[in-house]
């Protein structure tokens, strides 16, 4: 049974975004959401539920979904590799949004997971040069679900080993790297 991780800011068992996410997938998928940032101050405010609360109005269809507080930052990418799928969607509500490659798809690629998101143009632009994700037709639950259930075991393979192939080069050393190269050519009083 494939794996999916969801990463949200907001309390994500409040967050009715994510929740709407998982109304349409098969129930071949266990799902993960958890939030994104520092570790909760309070010990129980990590809550785990085996099955959807019934206020989230989701079809009974989904039972297999786990929801989380937070992660604290240093462990994410120890949590990430044990799942197969990040699924992550931005709508385009500006400039930034269309041109956004949010710290959430990295985590993904460095984890080396298989990647779904939604038609975003510069995520787009990099699943198309390294394959490692499904861009869905839309930003819709219903488009990011038929994405993921046309995804095949053998498929969600390939795209993870591409994403364990991309993460060589999509990652702040390398860019780190190419930005001091840029640098260092600038004359002496613009550096």
């Amino acid at each position: 049974m494939p794996t999916i991780a969801i990463l949200s800011f907001s309390p994500v068992a409040r967050d009715a975004r994510v929740l709407r996410q998982l109304e349409y997938l098969a129930p071949i998928y266990t799902v993960e959401a958890w939030g994104y940032g520092p570790a909760p101050e309070l010990p129980g405010q990590n809550i785990v539920y085996p099955a959807l609360p019934q206020s989230a109005g989701l079809r009974p269809r989904l039972r297999k979904a786990w929801y989380y507080a937070a992660v604290p930052t240093r462990q994410i990418l120890a949590k990430l590799q044990h799942f197969d799928i990040g699924l992550y969607r931005l709508p385009h509500h500006n400039f930034n949004d269309r041109a956004a490659t949010p710290n959430k798809f990295f985590d993904f690629i460095a984890a080396g997971l298989a990647v779904c998101i939604g038609p975003s143009p510069e995520m787009a632009r990099l699943t198309e040069i390294y394959g490692f994700s499904r861009v869905a037709a839309d930003f819709t639950p219903e488009a990011l679900a038929r994405t993921l259930d046309a995804l095949t075991p053998a498929e969600i393979d390939s795209l993870k080993h591409n994403a364990l192939r991309a993460r060589t080069q999509l990652n702040a050393q390398v860019k780190m790297g190419k930005l001091q190269a840029l640098y260092s050519h600038l004359p002496a009083g613009l550096a």
